[in-house]
């Protein structure tokens, strides 16, 4: 046969390789071309492939193996290891990672900055830097990335105040070019009690609910939330006990970790109706799975609004722990398959005005309907945040709240 020919003559050929696919009873041959790519710090990452298809008729075979060499060739130099030479800004970059590696969630960054910054910043010299490179840089990202030209632009300002801390560079923050990039602010979906009965009533099949019902009636974050075990609740008490939040690695891996801002564990009183659901839920668990203190109560398991409805929330990951995006994004992936009311399930869709809805969604509701009964002080202490003025913007009066103000001083000037 001569797909064994071509499997002989391709054994001692590095990076080729010849696999057999059989669709519709039809036998095609593939000879697979392979490449190690390195990643920045000289670690293999991935393999980079290619494939020619081959039917074992209309070609020979040393033609086609002269073919493979070439594309190899050219993957393996597109794909070999980047060393960064001293008077390059690779180089800082390298080491401002590397200063950054206790940084919580500065892993995540990194997928960002690879794209963003490096790749314009990496081949360029320490010695042309000009003000005029940086705006050329965010006239690029401008076009390409307007939404996030803010954040990344802030991380190339401390990019380059870390090289003029270590002597690479003078730097001056005065003569940066400035940004300004109109994007449209969206603002956070808000839903009145019935709407939340009904979304509830409506997921409750969904291994989520648990995750939905705690951030709509507490107020926790979803990284909070997502890192409570059976231990931290309190069931005579009627609380929870948060002490820690789920983060992401460089590689996006979750792990349970210190809080935002690596705030102080806080305890957190909760309804008599949700402090019932937990006991009942715990029985219900507790019949199909092992469940100790130290059990998370929001896991990754199979769920019905799942794919293929039968698969975990986050079917690729062994991991037990969900990320609040892995949540959202589950949710909002299924909103089409859940029999919503239509004005409803557009607005859990989101507009060009709202966002949708998301793992801050409850956090956002319950902190709003909350600034209506608590004074600042006791829903800063609730919500768990470190600065007065991010409890603040809870107590922004909307339109009709305004109405009711101005009637009180409807006789302001009136002899009383």
């Amino acid at each position: 046969m001569n797909h064994e020919k071509l499997k002989k003559a391709v054994e001692n050929i590095e990076g080729l390789s010849v696999i057999k696919k059989s669709p519709r009873n039809t036998d095609y041959y593939f000879l697979r071309i392979r490449s190690v790519r390195r990643g920045f710090h000289g670690k293999g990452s991935v393999n980079v492939e290619r494939a020619i298809r081959w039917d074992g008729k209309t070609r020979s075979i040393q033609p086609l193996i002269a073919e493979a060499i070439k594309i190899r060739d050219g993957l393996s130099k597109s794909t070999e290891k980047i060393r960064a030479s001293k008077d390059s800004f690779s180089h800082i970059i390298d080491k401002w990672y590397k200063s950054k590696k206790d940084v919580p969630s500065f892993g995540q960054k990194k997928l960002m900055l690879n794209k963003r910054v490096r790749g314009f910043w990496d081949e360029k010299k320490i010695k042309d830097f000009s003000y005029g490179m940086v705006q050329q840089w965010i006239d690029e990202t401008k076009k390409y990335h307007p939404r996030s030209i803010g954040n990344t632009y802030g991380m190339l300002k401390d990019l380059l105040r870390f090289a003029k801390i270590n002597n690479y560079l003078d730097y001056d923050q005065e003569r940066m070019p400035r940004i300004k990039v109109k994007t449209p602010k969206k603002s956070r979906t808000k839903l009145s009690n019935e709407e939340y009965e009904i979304f509830l009533e409506y997921i409750r099949k969904c291994k989520l609910y648990p995750f939905y019902r705690m951030t709509f009636e507490t107020g926790l974050r979803g990284q909070e939330v997502c890192a409570l075990t059976w231990g931290d609740w309190n069931s005579e008490e009627s609380s929870l006990y948060v002490s820690k939040a789920v983060k992401s690695d460089e590689n996006f891996k979750p792990y349970i970790g210190e809080l935002k801002n690596y705030g102080e564990p806080r305890k957190v009183f909760i309804n008599e109706a949700l402090n019932t659901y937990l006991r009942d839920y715990f029985k219900e668990i507790m019949d199909s799975e092992e469940v100790g203190k130290k059990s998370l109560i929001i896991k990754n398991k199979i769920c019905p609004l799942s794919l293929e409805g039968g698969e975990r929330v986050q079917k690729w990951s062994d991991s037990e722990i969900l990320t609040p995006r892995i949540i959202a994004s589950h949710i909002r992936y299924h909103l089409n398959k859940i029999d919503l009311p239509a004005a409803l399930k557009d607005k859990l869709n989101g507009s060009k005005r709202t966002m949708g809805i998301g793992a801050h969604t409850g956090r956002v509701n319950f902190a709003t309907k909350a600034s209506k009964h608590l004074n600042q002080f006791e829903l800063q202490k609730m919500l768990g945040h470190k600065d007065l003025q991010s409890t603040a913007i809870y107590y922004q009066p909307d339109e009709e709240e305004m109405k009711e103000s101005y009637k009180k001083l409807k006789n302001l000037y009136k002899n009383t």
